[in-house]
């Protein structure tokens, strides 16, 4: 009978405190006070942990920071050099155009591979092998070499032994000249070396 007796008084206390708790608003706000007090001191607590052990901070090295600039300005080199090597592929075009009257492509069809290797180089891990850099390089020479031959021969060859050469070099103009270990892709290797044995040929 006792424990019955208990046991409803133990009933009758948690009910009056739910009911004062739902009737009761400053008791309600309290709580929940006490409530968020607890949880704030609990997140202290963790930080103040994480703190002590070193979880919190990123530990950055010299030679990390030393590599990170050499990325950071071999990658800059890119873009840049990627830059000039289109200027240079208009530079080549307009003279071609205006002076030669030879269309060879179009600004649009530039534009666009332009587009492709930029987005390529900023979306990309870049390379820390100079010799994407020497190769973009090399391949802007290549342009020139090529170009030079067509106006060197230009007066005593016909339209149609000219043509190789106008080809090559639109292929030049327009090749998406991504690099990956500072390698060009396939399709660019392919068109080098055609555009070499061309030059090889006299």
């Amino acid at each position: 009978m006792l424990p019955l007796v208990l046991g409803g008084v133990a009933l009758a206390t948690v009910g009056y405190g739910v009911k004062k708790y739902i009737a009761d608003e400053d008791f309600r706000l309290d709580v929940n006070d006490k409530i968020q007090d607890g949880l704030i001191k609990g997140y202290e607590g963790i930080e103040w942990v994480e703190e002590k052990m070193g979880l919190n901070e990123v530990i950055i090295t010299k030679e990390e920071q030393e590599n990170q600039k050499i990325v950071d300005i071999l990658t800059q080199r890119q873009i840049d050099d990627s830059k000039k090597l289109f200027e240079y592929k208009h530079k080549i075009r307009k003279k071609l155009k205006n002076k030669y009257n030879i269309k060879v492509c179009s600004s649009k069809e530039i534009k666009q591979c332009k587009l492709k290797i930029q987005t390529f180089l900023l979306t990309s891990i870049p390379s820390t092998d100079m010799r994407t850099i020497d190769n973009i390089k090399k391949y802007q020479e290549l342009i020139g070499k090529i170009y030079q031959k067509i106006i060197s021969i230009k007066k005593e060859k016909s339209k149609e032994e000219l043509s190789p050469y106008l080809d090559v070099l639109r292929k030049l103009f327009i090749t998406n000249t991504t690099t990956k270990k500072g390698e060009f892709n396939e399709k660019s290797n392919a068109v080098i070396n055609e555009a070499i044995q061309i030059l090889n040929k006299e």
